[in-house]
């Protein structure tokens, strides 16, 4: 499995927005609170198509991190700061994130993104629902950011087309993309799927910017 945080590109529609956000998020904070009270660690995956001890696996979360690069991507898209937060034409750079429940874990999560968003310029806001609404409020998308996660299969040649081509994603997309997706299944070697595969994922975290993996987390069962 892997574990991701999720933004809406629908309601996040600004890619330069999404992509300060990428660059600002503290992966291994946010790991670390995730994993707090199960004395896990384990390196930050670079992924959600691939496990780390997979074959075809590479880490595919590139590019400059943290608050400086996230101003740069911002001011280069013509954001301004004033005060805490950059705003463009009137708009605050911001948005809200939706979590399911009261467990403090997912507390600890908002309010370590809080922080590292705020250092970036960045306003996040908090959406907290009831467990209940989590089917109906992922299933229509009504949120801009969550929490989530994915079963990862078992070829990542095969995975590629599930997350980064424009149909699966609401039209949201590069149409050089996926073209390049549709050619993988061209190729009769599978170690070149597989490259390509990779490279279809580096290009789509840098290109569209909407998914990006914080953990992997172990496998665990309570027996009697």
């Amino acid at each position: 499995n892997v574990n991701i945080i999720q933004l809406n590109p629908k309601r996040i529609e600004d890619l330069a927005l999404r992509r300060a956000i990428l660059a600002s998020v503290d992966r291994e904070q946010i790991a670390k609170a995730y994993f707090s009270q199960l004395g896990w660690t384990e390196p930050l995956p670079g992924s959600i198509i691939a496990m780390p001890f997979q074959k075809g696996y590479q880490n595919n979360y590139a590019g400059d991190t943290g608050a400086q690069a996230a101003g740069k991507i911002l001011e280069a898209a013509g954001y301004s700061k004033s005060g805490d937060y950059y705003a463009k034409d009137g708009k605050t750079a911001g948005f809200s994130i939706t979590y399911f429940g009261s467990d403090a874990t997912s507390l600890a999560q908002f309010q370590n993104l809080e922080q590292q968003l705020k250092a970036a310029g960045i306003k996040l806001e908090q959406d907290n629902q009831p467990q209940s609404q989590f089917n109906s409020v992922m299933g229509a998308k009504q949120y801009d950011c969550a929490f989530s996660g994915w079963g990862i299969g078992a070829d990542p040649a095969d995975s590629v087309q599930y997350f980064y081509t424009s149909e699966i994603n609401e039209g949201v997309g590069d149409p050089e993309l996926d073209k390049y997706i549709a050619s993988i299944y061209e190729k009769e070697s599978h170690e070149e799927q597989l490259k390509m595969a990779a490279e279809a994922e580096k290009q789509h975290m840098e290109k569209v910017a909407i998914y990006f993996p914080y953990a992997n987390g172990p496998s665990y069962v309570a027996v009697k």
